[in-house]
């Protein structure tokens, strides 16, 4: 029977475990909102205040890293994490440097094709990725702008009543794809998407980034909220909108993020999973031309 009773505390303390802790700007002492914290078998984000709440699924013995652009990665294990109720994290030089224009300039704008193209949408903490290899009539370019789209999401009048105030939170991020990895130079701020009506993105780049080869955009989910914030549990998606039809500038290859899943490639190609293949991010594009 003590036997017994033991089993059922120690079980009943792993059901119940959680750890809260706050992370914070080591130089300013500002939470960081919406940072990246993970193991190999899963993870979360903080909230809008800094605020992290590990669950049961964080295992004491494995490794978390704790990510964020411009922020150097912190990687302890878990059990180490548990006894802290602050993480500073320290900043930390970008790759992305800003560049300097000479020459006469012209603006160059791409519509994308499609606008009712088909969407695709995946769980939350999960990102599309478009790799995106100009061609000579494009090549180092420099970016200004990138618009995108999100569907008007179809349903019974229930599932509007019900998702009312409801949103859903992105950021979008640019990429350097190098030997296979993605190597983040850019992101947004998070931006709100509501649960059922299109919507238009446009993302004002704050530093110019050079149109080349394996350059990457992603639009990234953090999570679907409710109408005072809460982050909602459900695993529901919102389409972005795809399309299939090529454009005279560039040519694409998509992937799709997967993360937390331990003896996987975190980014895998769209075209080897089992769903509907050719498919890109559907963008408008303004670029700037320099004439030296």
């Amino acid at each position: 029977m003590k036997y017994l009773s033991l089993l059922l505390i120690f079980t009943i303390s792993q059901l119940s475990f959680s750890q809260d802790f706050i992370l914070l700007d080591k130089e300013t002492k500002a939470p960081l909102p919406f940072v990246s914290v993970y193991t190999t078998n899963t993870g979360v984000y903080s909230d809008a205040d800094g605020k992290v709440k590990l669950t049961q699924d964080f295992k004491e013995t494995d490794t978390i890293s704790i990510e964020m652009l411009g922020f150097q990665v912190k990687k302890d294990v878990v059990n180490n994490i548990e006894k802290l109720d602050t993480i500073f994290l320290e900043s930390k030089v970008e790759s992305l440097s800003a560049v300097e224009l000479k020459g006469e300039t012209k603006t160059v704008e791409i519509e994308g094709t499609d606008k009712g193209g088909n969407g695709f949408g995946g769980p939350s903490l999960t990102e599309l990725v478009c790799v995106v290899n100009p061609n000579e009539k494009i090549n180092k370019t420099l970016l200004n702008k990138v618009s995108f789209y999100f569907k008007k999401k179809r349903g019974f009048r229930h599932l509007r009543d019900e998702n009312e105030g409801h949103y859903f939170l992105y950021r979008f991020n640019i990429y350097e794809q190098d030997k296979g990895r993605f190597i983040k130079i850019y992101n947004s701020e998070p931006f709100k998407v509501d649960f059922f009506d299109k919507k238009e993105i446009v993302v004002d780049v704050d530093k110019y980034v050079l149109m080349q080869e394996n350059i990457a955009f992603g639009v990234e989910c953090i999570g679907f909220f409710n109408e005072v914030d809460e982050r909602l549990e459900e695993n529901t998606i919102r389409n972005v909108a795809m399309t299939t039809k090529k454009n005279d500038f560039y040519d694409t290859e998509m992937f799709i993020k997967v993360p937390y899943k331990k003896d996987k490639e975190l980014f895998r190609n769209l075209d080897d999973l089992p769903i509907e293949s050719g498919m890109y991010l559907q963008f408008d594009l303004e670029l700037v031309e320099i004439n030296e």
